[in-house]
């Protein structure tokens, strides 16, 4: 079932006296929006002029790209309403997003290399940057798609160039940065039904002609669209949301320059809703009638709502900063120091059965903390060798879990009480809980390089090398069984240490891997290249 979501806006641009730069005004006419499955009208990924791109740590045409990359411009982003990570899919070719835990934690799948583990402690293979800042976990993939200056997908296995080695591919959110240039700024607002209301804006100060601020932000609320008939709960699918960025950039010298950016965000809408459509027995095949525990909400009561009695707020909190410090050693010589830290914390609520009984319903949870640091020379070739050399560590530390429920309201035994003998006398499925929690640490470090070479002739060799030592560790490991009333059953974990017994397990492991590649400039705005690649992606832990 689908419902769609009217929303009319309006932009207003604000300029100095002397501002020469309007590209915001006049840019946003009423538009349609849309939720869910339902998307706006594709736009092209590139505007008429030229986009310069960093994909490969260095300014660049698109088309002068040799590597498998599509570009959306600032202007694309709102053209096309994306409001979201999800949303970028709609205009990308060969990205595809499952968002089975919601729409803002995506698993981004390209070129048909994804996963299916929506555990909160996984990496995918398409590593998602802020800023050049690698995002791992869901907890740290926080809102990012408002003003951008441009969002870049790169196909394939990548590492010779980026901190964090994929085999899937790279997307890249890239930020407006301050300038030092004038007074400006933008503001777009919008209304529609189900009471929405959006608002975003951004301002860029100047602060002394080597000193410049950037404020932004973003701020969105929808009521829910599918109706729950369950007395006293909010509809389904509700959107409620807010970020701010704030940004610095400094000039101290001639060649150095320094860009600070810290951001927060906050989603709290109501869960996405399922539609129960039962079978002739009713939920649960009979079992409820079989107990008298119940409705058993057979086929003849089916309509058009949904009615579900576990209906809690979904929740993600973010919050980071980051430090982008670019030196200029020579005139083709440039050493460049990325540093981060980022906090996330997730709350993931669900109910799995979409009516009144509490067939089954869980919720998954987590908190993530991660520093990294990036360093890399970058050499312009000049008519030579061409090249980026870096290193890379990270460490990201975990502590999540989640908790799973399975006829809670269920009297197997039908002694008019429900307690944990009820998940004793239904083979420890029927009326039980079960619970996990884990923490788990991950280090990564690497060496890297990528170099370029032009022949002559329009002819550039190309090739890259990398070296990766990841070590993980998943430690203090509890699954557990409690009965409805809370009281503890078992541990399914063999150990020591009765119903508290935990368990652990470990990795260490390096690779190397890289990459060799040929293009040709068949004519100035045409490119033809040829590459082979491999890529890398360290042992993941099952947390469930």
């Amino acid at each position: 079932m689908k419902k769609y979501n009217l929303l009319f806006g309006a932009s207003l641009t604000l300029l100095s006296a002397t501002g020469a730069h309007a590209q915001e005004a006049a840019q946003n006419p009423a538009a349609m929006a849309v939720t869910q499955e339902a998307v706006a009208g594709s736009e092209s990924a590139a505007d008429s002029g030229d986009i310069v791109v960093t994909a490969m740590r260095r300014s660049e045409r698109l088309q002068d790209v040799p590597a498998s990359i599509s570009a959306l411009s600032g202007d694309d982003l709102v053209r096309n309403r994306v409001q979201g990570i999800s949303d970028i899919a709609s205009a990308v070719p060969s990205l595809k997003i499952n968002a089975i835990v919601g729409e803002d934690t995506p698993i981004f799948s390209l070129r048909g290399v994804s996963q299916f583990d929506y555990s909160v402690n996984q990496q995918g293979p398409v590593a998602t940057y802020f800023d050049e800042v690698y995002k791992g976990s869901f907890p740290l993939l926080g809102l990012a798609t408002y003003d951008l200056e441009r969002v870049e997908v790169l196909r394939g296995p990548q590492g010779t160039l980026y901190g964090k080695n994929t085999t899937g591919g790279a997307i890249n959110f890239i930020s407006r940065r301050p300038s030092t240039s004038e007074l400006s700024g933008y503001v777009r607002a919008g209304f529609g039904n189900y009471e929405a209301k959006e608002l975003e804006g951004a301002i860029n100060t100047p602060l002394g002609e080597n000193l410049a601020s950037r404020t932004a932000f973003t701020f969105l609320h929808v009521n829910g669209w599918f109706d729950n008939s369950a007395v006293g709960r909010s509809p389904g699918y509700e959107r409620r949301q807010y970020a701010i960025r704030q940004s610095f950039l400094a000039r101290p010298t001639d060649r150095l320059t320094l860009t600070l950016i810290g951001q927060t965000s906050l989603q709290n809408p109501t869960t996405y809703s399922l539609l129960a459509v039962p079978a002739p027995a009713g939920i649960g095949n009979g079992r409820y009638q079989a107990t008298g525990s119940g409705d058993p909400v057979s086929g003849a009561t089916y309509t058009l709502n949904g009615a579900e009695e576990f209906r809690d707020r979904f929740r993600r909190r973010t919050a980071g900063v980051s430090l982008n410090a670019n030196y200029e050693l020579s005139d083709d010589l440039t050493l460049i120091s990325i540093s981060s830290y980022d906090y996330g914390k997730v709350f993931m609520p669900e109910d799995l059965d979409g009516i009144v009984l509490r067939v089954f319903d869980d919720y998954v949870f987590g908190t993530s903390k991660q520093v990294s640091q990036d360093l890399r020379i970058s050499k312009e070739a000049n008519g030579g060798l061409g090249f980026v050399i870096g290193a890379f560590a990270s460490r990201e530390a975990i502590d999540g879990g989640a908790s799973y429920n399975y006829y809670i309201d269920l009297d197997f035994n039908r002694d008019r009480v429900l307690n944990s003998q009820d998940c004793k006398d239904g083979f420890l499925f029927f009326g039980c809980n079960y619970r996990n929690s884990f923490r788990q640490v991950k280090k990564t470090g690497a060496l890297y390089a990528d170099l370029f070479h032009p022949i002559g002739n329009g002819v550039t060799l190309r090739g890259g090398l990398r070296y990766t030592v990841d070590h993980g560790r998943l430690t203090d490991f509890k699954a557990q069984v409690f009965g409805s009333d809370g009281l503890p059953i078992a541990n399914i974990i063999p150990g020591i240490g009765g119903f508290e017994a935990t368990t652990a397990l470990s990795y260490k492991t390096d690779a190397v891997t890289g990459k060799l590649g040929v293009d040709f400039r068949v004519a100035p705005d045409a490119l033809v290249y040829l590459s082979a690649s491999r890529g890398f992606r360290g042992p993941v832990f099952n947390s469930q």
